[in-house]
């Protein structure tokens, strides 16, 4: 790129020296037409002196036309320039013409000012005021172009200026940007760059501030501001005038320099975001945000910083500086109409933070304070009604004080305020003494309830303190078992003695003692315990060392389900039978299951009950369950089975069940159930029945079993005292953890047959079937073993190979045989063979007769031996358990 400036010797220079001369002949025209050719290959153009000039540069409506237009004085072209066929309008206002030739613009604005309107522009344009208050706008084409088209560099150049200032307005774009200002340039906001210099007071390094303004587009977009660490003397006002939820990143930010964020568009939210990397080294200038017709959100990120800082959080700043260099200067505003959360993460150094918030913030204005590992202060004066305040330590013992000594108004303290700290413990001190009003205050190592009007949380605390006001209180402590407890209260008249009252409920605790008693000078005292942490109080009057609390009340809980289907039951009426004879009498408690079939009993003396169903469309499976509970104890799981009440006279349907498979099988396989009804009903049954199968770990149905599906049995008929046996195939569930289950048949679940007993449709297989992957698992026993075994000398063992797998074992494995003192294999055991090759083909279920041929040259000492194999020794061969490979025989064998 080249900016021409028509200066110099020359031939160059003797073509400006002519400019008055082609001023004169250009200004006595009505009307210029035709072709005008210089030997340079910038068009340029000199506003006139003396006057306040209005340019605007275009590119014409067709291609590679360019326009020029000034609109308070005469077009004046200067030399340097390659014009071809250019026109000037008759007042002398207007020129346009073709772009054939000509490389770049230069715009001299000259010296009073002036404004320069760029709304389209493909060539690249220098902008150049000399000893004036200049403004350049990169004007928008509104929608849906916006400044989208300026697609070559804009170069402001103001170092000959007065003072400068740059508008560029993207509002009629679409599109989220990217945009990046430093204090060389605009990046991002248009296809190309937006650079400038500054106007200076003489010295280079004394930078006259340049307002800059953004007007963003509409789609939302993402600023960075920053500016050069190196630029210590860049003043700029930079203003991003947001147009529908942007995000506003501040990075780098000078002293003297200032960023001003606001949102135009109606209902839209700003993020705006200080710090880079977790730190606010780079952000030393003013920082002002305004949600403007929408709402804004801010967060500071100081955790990554070492220094400490003092912070206020005022209705409308965050002043007196923030973690960082350049503190004195720093300094954060905003609207608090128009903010909706405000997040800060203060530095390790430790810092003291000032948290004021009156009213003035939105309804649901939220706060989050996060301190460092610095054992951070925090005082906290005042906080909006319905504002939510939460302050986190990740690390450190910081000390959080609410109220101020001695003024503080409960009132100001409004809204939720929490504290914890994930990574330490903090000291936390409420100050009530402007309270006037009497109070009735409950304190625990978790709450603070009556003093101030804010819902107060607290956890993780190291000690806790209470002062009161000048009104009449009953502090009514609950001691704890981790946290100090303090209660002051609170100032009272010289020559009259204290009157707040201190009740310590010391129910649970166990040996309270009153340490020493207050006296009417307001001395301290304390209640110690044997087993929770003391309670020290002053200025106190009434003091009672124990408080006599009514009895901890116990809760039963529970669920009701099917005992054919293990679905929840919702809508089922249980009672806790205290009398035992079996109905609901009208002072015994009483509740109706929800939709997941739950129930609770609440406030229960301690002794035991008997929890019961009352008979209605579901009555008991089984006995009812006694439950015994102790003072203030919560017992959950009682679980009752139910059934659907019996009918009259008419059948009832019972089941026996079998499965036809081998003992171990694999998930999603197919099997058989041989399933044998009868009904033992005084009626006849007729109808189809359905059969619901369940994989159990026990042989009892309940919810923790898996329904895997549901067979027919057909329609059936059977008279009174007959049975029916069927063959019903199924498929093996493949969802199942790798374990050993019953198979459970439900006869009926749905109760398509009403029967005078429900309680005996659900069968269980007589014994557990292995459900798992495909696998081998190999077991076995010895054969009929030779009297003795002589050391050294070749032997064949019997031995049978058991596979309990659910796939067939077939290839060669290895077989290890010791001897051993006892039947277990250790250390300890000697070697008679190691990997003995063994020939198998053993199906899944099955058992296979070999033979293992002890090799000559083993020599174990003369004794008697257990004697020991161990099957797949090398573990070649994968199996579901190695658990059970050693074979041992009965009895010992004698080796000589």
């Amino acid at each position: 790129m080249r900016f021409g400036l028509s200066r110099g010797t020359g031939r160059r220079g003797r073509l400006a020296s002519s400019r008055r001369y082609a001023v004169e002949t250009l200004e006595s025209r009505t009307l210029l037409s035709g072709v005008f050719t210089y030997d340079g290959q910038t068009l340029s153009f000199t506003a006139a002196a003396g006057v306040q000039n209005r340019v605007t540069i275009s590119t014409g409506p067709g291609a590679g036309h360019y326009t020029i237009q000034d609109s308070a004085d005469t077009i004046v072209f200067s030399a340097g320039m390659n014009l071809l066929s250019w026109t000037i309008s008759p007042d002398g206002h207007t020129a346009s013409g073709s772009e054939i030739g000509i490389h770049d613009v230069y715009v001299n604005t000259s010296d009073t000012l002036d404004i320069v309107d760029v709304q389209s522009s493909d060539l690249p344009l220098k902008v150049q005021p000399v000893g004036s208050d200049e403004l350049l706008r990169i004007d928008s084409l509104g929608a849906p172009f916006g400044a989208q088209r300026i697609t070559a560099p804009i170069f402001f150049d103001g170092q000959f200026a007065r003072r400068t200032e740059l508008t560029v307005d993207d509002t009629g774009d679409p599109m989220q940007r990217d945009v990046t200002v430093t204090d060389a340039g605009i990046f991002g906001l248009t296809p190309s760059n937006i650079t400038f210099t500054h106007a200076t007071n003489g010295s280079p390094l004394d930078l006259v501030a340049m307002n800059i303004t953004l007007d963003s587009a509409s789609g939302g977009d993402v600023t960075v501001v920053a500016q050069s660490p190196d630029a210590p003397f860049v003043g700029d006002n930079i203003f991003l005038n947001a147009n529908g939820h942007d995000r506003v990143f501040v990075e780098q930010l000078t002293s003297k320099s200032q960023v001003i964020v606001d949102e135009l568009a109606v209902g839209a939210t700003d993020d705006v975001t200080l710090g880079a990397s977790s730190s606010l080294f780079g952000v030393s200038g003013h920082v002002s945000v305004n949600g403007g017709a929408g709402l804004a959100t801010l967060s500071i990120d100081g955790s990554a910083d070492t220094n400490s800082g003092n912070l206020v959080i005022g209705l409308d700043n965050l002043g007196n500086g923030v973690i960082g260099p350049d503190i004195a200067s720093r300094r954060i505003t905003f609207v608090p109409a128009s903010l909706q959360s405000l997040t800060l993460k203060t530095s390790t150094g430790g810092n003291h933070v000032t948290y004021d918030l009156p009213s003035g913030t939105p309804a649901a204005f939220t706060a989050r304070l996060e301190t460092g590992s610095g054992n951070d202060v925090v005082d906290i004066l005042s906080n909006p009604a319905n504002a939510i305040l939460q302050i986190e330590g990740v690390a450190g013992n910081d000390q959080v004080h609410l109220g101020a000594a001695g003024s503080s108004d409960a009132s100001a303290l409004q809204g939720q305020i929490a504290i914890g700290n994930s990574g330490g413990a903090d000291t936390l001190s409420v100050d009530g003494s402007g309270v006037t009003a009497p109070r009735v205050v409950a304190v625990s190592d978790s709450t603070i309830a009556g003093l101030i009007a804010a819902s107060l949380s607290y956890a993780n605390l190291s000690s806790l303190s209470v002062t009161g006001g000048v009104g009449v209180e009953a502090f009514n402590v609950v001691p704890s078992s981790t946290v100090p407890i303090t209660i002051d209260g609170g100032p009272f008249a010289p020559l009259v003695a204290p009157v707040d009252m201190l009740n310590v409920n010391t129910s649970g605790t166990t040996a309270a003692a009153l340490q020493l008693s207050n006296d009417t000078a307001g001395n301290h005292g304390a209640f110690t315990f044997a087993d929770r942490m003391p309670v020290a109080f002053s200025r106190v009057g009434a003091v009672t060392p124990m408080i006599i609390a009514p009895p901890a009340l116990a809760t039963i809980a529970g669920s009701v389900y099917s005992a054919q289907t293990a679905a929840a039951l919702a809508g089922v009426t249980v009672f806790l039978d205290e009398n035992g004879n079996g109905g609901l009498d009208p002072s015994e408690p009483s509740a109706i299951t929800d939709a997941s079939g739950a129930f609770q009993f609440a406030g229960l003396a301690a002794g035991t009950y008997s929890v019961a169903l009352v008979p209605g469309t579901f009555v008991a499976a089984g006995s009812s369950p006694s439950v015994s509970v102790a003072a203030g104890q919560s017992f959950g799981g009682v679980t009752l089975a139910a059934i659907p009440a019996p009918v009259g006279a008419g059948p009832d349907l019972s089941a026996g069940v079998s499965v036809l498979s081998p003992a171990s099988v694999i998930g999603g396989s197919k099997g058989k159930l041989k399933l044998r009804i009868t009904n033992a009903g005084p009626a006849a049954v007729s109808g189809p029945v359905g059969v619901e199968l369940f994989a159990s770990k026990d042989r009892t149905l309940d919810p923790s079993d898996a329904a895997f599906t549901t067979l027919s049995a057909g329609t059936l008929r059977l008279k009174k005292g007959a049975s029916k046996t069927l063959i019903l195939p199924f498929v093996f569930p493949s969802s199942l953890a790798d374990g050993n289950y019953f198979l459970l048949a439900s006869v009926d679940p749905a109760n398509a047959i009403g029967e005078i007993d429900e309680s005996n449709n659900v069968a269980a297989s007589a014994t557990a079937i292995h459900i798992g992957p495909a696998a081998i698992d190999l077991a076995g026993h010895f054969g009929r073993l030779p009297g003795s075994l002589k050391s050294g000398k070749s032997a064949t063992i019997p031995l049978t190979i058991q596979n309990l797998g659910n796939v067939a074992a077939v290839g060669t494995i290895d077989v290890d045989v010791f001897a051993s003192a006892d039947a277990t294999r250790d250390g300890s055991d000697l070697a008679i063979a190691t990997g003995v090759p063994l020939k198998i083909n053993v199906k899944a279920g099955k058992s296979q007769n070999v033979v293992i041929r002890l090799p000559v040259g083993a020599s174990v000492p003369a004794g008697s031996y257990f004697l020991i194999a161990d099957l797949n020794a090398s573990r070649s061969r994968s199996e579901s358990t190695f658990a059970n490979n050693d074979v041992v025989s009965a009895s010992v064998l004698n080796v000589g």
